[in-house]
């Protein structure tokens, strides 16, 4: 059964009897009875615009709000993923760094052992110079030793042939003895020494 508006009130037409209203109280009444109900229409009407537009704003307001659930979301999402990768990426470089670190103390230490054996390497070189060149000035002073004990031997011997007077050294009473003050043989002389 439909609902009475206020046309079908106007409209409705009512059977008139011998003991009835007076027509014009009922008439009246309709007409008050149909301005009420134009009313509530008019306000149901108001109110269900309403209640639509109310029902727009609450639909667009959680559509609002989902969207921004998921841009929040979104965010978090990439905030996440950007801590991840920064913390990732921190890490990459603090290996880098230290493999590098490393490096560079391998090859520091290296050069060092390098530069210790080079160093013993030239200390070596030096001390069998050095006892090269002793035992060259050694051999040296020796060969000059014997040279001047052979001249003076060949002085003496030459001396003695020629007979010259005075010419002994064991009559030069300032002379050394030939084989020296405890007979050893060329300790008296010695070379230059370089």
């Amino acid at each position: 059964m439909r609902p009475v508006g206020a046309d079908d009130v106007r409209r409705a037409e009512l059977r008139q009897s011998v003991r009835g209203y007076a027509i014009e109280d009922v008439d009246e009444l309709l007409e008050r009875v149909a301005v009420q109900l134009e009313r509530r229409e008019a306000e149901v009407t108001e109110l269900r615009g309403r209640l639509r537009d109310a029902e727009a704003r609450l639909g667009a307001a959680l559509e609002s709000e989902a969207t921004v659930q998921r841009r929040l979301a979104t965010a978090e999402h990439a905030a996440d993923t950007a801590l991840a990768d920064a913390r990732q990426r921190a890490q990459e470089v603090e290996e880098a760094v230290e493999r590098e670190a490393n490096r560079r103390l391998e090859r520091a230490e290296a050069d060092a052992t390098e530069v210790r054996h080079a160093a013993r390497r030239e200390a070596e070189a030096e001390r069998a110079r050095s006892a090269r060149l002793r035992a060259l000035r050694a051999s040296q002073r020796d060969e000059y030793r014997r040279h001047l004990q052979q001249c003076l031997a060949e002085l003496e011997d030459q001396v003695a042939e020629e007979g010259v007077p005075g010419a002994d050294p064991a009559d030069d009473p300032d002379a050394a003895p030939a084989g020296g003050s405890d007979g050893s043989e060329g300790d008296a002389v010695d070379g230059p020494t370089r």
